[in-house]
């Protein structure tokens, strides 16, 4: 998935210490990695409030890691990565 210019303006504010930038990341990348999750997540655990507190560690993870992300332009397959695990955590901790 391509970077949009605000998105991508939004990811190097936030690593350069503008905290409310991070909202903005959060808006333009929602539906990408809801998709992610909700893909990885098999039907037993498919639902609105599994998703939402799979995203919510997720977005901790993401903010408390995304100064490492050397590539801007690999936002989205650095974020997927980050939700996939937070699933396969969730699926693992509930015998899934």
């Amino acid at each position: 998935m391509k970077l949009t210019n605000e998105l991508r303006e939004a990811i190097e504010n936030y690593k350069n210490g503008d905290a409310d930038a991070f909202s903005t990341i959060y808006e333009e990348s929602k539906g990408y990695i809801y998709v992610c999750i909700a893909n990885t997540l098999n039907s037993d655990y498919k639902n609105e409030d599994v998703i939402q507190d799979i995203m919510q560690d997720a977005y901790l993870d993401i903010s408390k890691n995304l100064i490492k992300l050397d590539n801007t332009e690999d936002f989205f397959s650095w974020a997927a990565t980050i939700a996939k695990r937070r699933t396969y955590d969730f699926l693992r901790k509930n015998g899934k």
